[in-house]
């Protein structure tokens, strides 16, 4: 039987090199949200979508992230509020 750290799968440089990737357009997307908030703290996440250019379910995600970490916050209901960059 092979384990996850025998397994040819795990050993291979390329997966390595999709998880950075991956990681990094995480970042990236991070750091887009911040950007928009700052430019316009009443934007909506629907907006955030759109300006990026991935699925509003990808952007609450990463929104949830960011609220979890104590970065941004959201002041208000879903209409009329506004997001806050916390650091």
């Amino acid at each position: 039987m092979l384990t996850k750290q025998k397994h040819p799968c795990f050993k291979h440089p390329k997966h390595n090199q999709i998880n950075k990737i991956y990681e990094t357009r995480k970042c990236q997307t991070s750091q887009k949200i911040i950007e928009l908030i700052k430019e316009n703290p009443n934007i909506s996440t629907q907006e955030m979508a759109d300006y990026i250019g991935i699925d509003r379910r990808n952007i609450a995600r990463q929104i949830k992230k960011l609220q979890d970490k104590g970065i941004i916050s959201r002041i208000g209901p879903d209409k009329g509020g506004y997001w806050e960059i916390l650091l």
